[in-house]
């Protein structure tokens, strides 16, 4: 069982921070420092706090490492399109020619950069980009005639 010292000025502050900490992941890191200086084992706290003994190892060895600090510390995987190394050059061809339609954007991307993406994912990163596709303008739908009125006068 892997056992970390914890100076008593670092104990105040998790102490304090696993209740009133903002963010739910850094409270549930804070109540697992808690418990391990409480003398809990790995095993128990992954019980107790709702998480698996390797995120309980994961904290207490980043704790090890580089303090509280390390322990704020969050890089939560954000998946980032394939679309983003291009984003410039993109943007600069849509600037000098606006695309009429997603499926336009979807095709001049595919010609640009040889990724083919559907219609959602290039209208999310063209939002992304803050660039607004302009919609076609739709004829003018007939007329329709108002009805008939009654010849029937009433009197």
């Amino acid at each position: 069982m892997l056992r970390i010292p914890i100076s008593s000025e670092d104990i105040v502050i998790i102490e304090r921070e696993r209740y009133y900490h903002p963010q739910p992941h850094i409270m549930i890191r804070m109540h697992i420092l808690a418990l391990h200086h409480h003398g809990e084992i790995a095993t128990r706290i992954a019980q107790l706090v709702g998480r698996t003994r390797r995120t309980v190892s994961d904290c207490l060895k980043a704790y090890r490492d580089g303090g509280l600090q390390a322990v704020y510390q969050y890089d939560k995987h954000k998946h980032e399109s394939e679309l983003e190394a291009y984003g410039e050059l993109i943007e600069k061809e849509f600037e000098q020619r606006p695309p009429q339609s997603i499926k336009e954007a979807c095709a001049r991307i595919t010609e640009l950069t040889g990724h083919t993406r559907g219609k959602t994912q290039v209208s999310e990163f063209l939002k992304k980009k803050d660039f607004v596709v302009s919609r076609p303008v739709a004829f003018p739908a007939k007329p329709t005639r108002s009805p008939r009125k009654s010849s029937w006068k009433t009197r």
